[in-house]
């Protein structure tokens, strides 16, 4: 494995490698021209195995946009990183490509076949994205009724569909949660190094952080393919703050590609819904401690689908009442970030 260090802050190159003078040399001979420094948001080897130049000199066709947005990626989820950028490209965006191109009915009966190639988790989106269409015609249909006792007739439905949505998104993020845990074994990250895992390296991260002469987050990686499929990730994925990641998957129906700025305000109304009904952004200090704190939401925005993934206590499917507010606020949020105005 590869180790690549991402410092936050400039560092002096003597002081860093000051215990270890097989990696000042390496490093001396692979940056002549940077006066002994390490900067900030670009990679540096940590090992001097076989191979090694090899999965740095892969960052080369990284952009600074990307490195920025990598260490900030990594600075909340540590090495869980590559593993959510393999979860994402490979049972997640395959998904959303398979619902626009076949809609959600069809895309529904081809994962759920006997022998269909899709997972329990992939499987487990499409029933959520049912689920939340469901709620949503079951609110319109209220919507469009007058007279209080009609409404209130409406009530059990929409709590029978509300129920139905809570149960099918419980179930994608737990399933979301095992095949992080699966990748991150596969991709064969040494899991007591991640805070995610083990608890007393949170404490002393959390603790010794600042006055560590290593204040930036280094990442393995087995190969060179393992550094392409994290930049893809990379590129798609906003990075809103306190550990809210917003995946652009690039998915653009021809209604949606179309869409006029005008037409925002009734897809995040929609979106209200859609989005699983973000209760709020209060992920909390610092970055997410456990793989049982993460969860999943998806929307459609003006510009195509989006996953976005953070805290459970801020995705988490909550009351209806604040579907309207939150749900809106984050959604809109994710359409001005990958439209540029933020």
């Amino acid at each position: 494995m590869t180790d690549i260090y991402f410092p936050r802050t400039t560092e002096r190159a003597h002081e860093f490698f000051a215990s270890q003078p097989e990696l000042l040399a390496q490093y001396q001979r692979q940056n002549s021209s940077r006066h002994g420094l390490l900067f900030p948001n670009q990679p540096y080897l940590l090992s001097c195995q076989p191979g090694d130049e090899g999965v740095l000199a892969a960052f080369d066709r990284y952009s600074s946009n990307e490195l920025h947005r990598l260490q900030q990626i990594a600075d909340a989820y540590d090495d869980y990183t590559i593993a959510l950028a393999y979860v994402t490209e490979e049972l997640i965006k395959p998904v959303f490509h398979l619902i626009d191109e076949h809609g959600l009915t069809a895309a529904g009966a081809l994962v759920g076949a006997t022998n269909s190639k899709y997972t329990a988790f992939q499987r487990s989106i499409v029933r959520y994205q049912q689920a939340l269409l469901d709620l949503h015609d079951a609110s319109q249909a209220k919507s469009q009724v007058r007279g209080a006792r009609a409404r209130g007739a409406h009530n059990p439905l929409l709590a029978a569909k509300e129920a139905h949505a809570r149960r099918m998104h419980a179930d994608m993020t737990a399933r979301f949660q095992a095949q992080l845990q699966r990748y991150h074994a596969t991709l064969g990250a040494n899991a007591n190094r991640s805070a995610l895992l083990n608890p007393d390296r949170a404490v002393n991260v959390a603790r010794y952080g600042r006055n560590n002469q290593r204040t930036g987050r280094t990442l393995r990686f087995a190969n060179s393919q393992q550094v392409s499929t994290v930049q893809r990730f990379a590129r798609n994925t906003q990075y809103a703050g306190r550990g809210l990641l917003i995946v652009d998957f690039g998915v653009r129906t021809h209604s949606v590609y179309h869409a006029d700025d005008r037409l925002r305000e009734g897809i995040t109304q929609y979106s209200g819904f859609g989005a699983g009904a973000l209760t709020g952004i209060a992920i909390g200090k610092g970055s997410i401690t456990a793989i049982s704190a993460l969860s999943l939401a998806v929307t459609l925005t003006p510009v195509g689908w989006v996953v976005i993934i953070g805290a459970a206590a801020v995705l988490g499917f909550g009351a209806a009442t604040l579907m309207d507010n939150a749900a809106q606020d984050v959604t809109g949020f994710a359409y001005d970030r990958i439209r540029g105005r933020r």
